[in-house]
């Protein structure tokens, strides 16, 4: 880790906005129960771009990236961050999964789309 304070990465739920810190490669987050989200940044005429290329929980989210079964695929679209937020309870974990991933207009690149979406 560097030292400095993660940056942030607000997602919406249906109703709430959660804060993620995000860790650019090859810093990962602390280990521990949590959402997280594998992005590609950019910065694009002095802006950063943010595409969110998977979304998941884990009981340690430190670990997400390494090995994961679709790194080839993620790579290959620019995947350079992890963003965390840690949660210990496996329902609200699926629960706040769930609501990100449906409250968004875009479903994360790399990811299978379900039937019902």
């Amino acid at each position: 880790m560097t030292g400095f304070p993660s940056p942030k990465l607000g997602m919406r739920t249906f109703d709430a906005r959660v804060e993620f810190n995000v860790y650019q490669q090859p810093d990962v987050p602390p280990a521990g129960p949590g959402v997280y989200a594998l992005l590609s940044r950019t910065m694009e005429s002095g802006r950063g771009l943010v595409s969110v290329l998977w979304m998941g929980e884990s009981e340690d989210v430190s670990t997400v990236s390494e090995g994961h079964p679709e790194l080839p695929k993620l790579v290959e679209n620019g995947f350079n961050a992890v963003a965390a937020f840690p949660e210990a309870d496996p329902e609200l974990r699926k629960k706040l999964l769930h609501d990100l991933l449906y409250a968004r207009q875009v479903w994360p690149r790399c990811q299978p789309q379900p039937d019902d979406f």
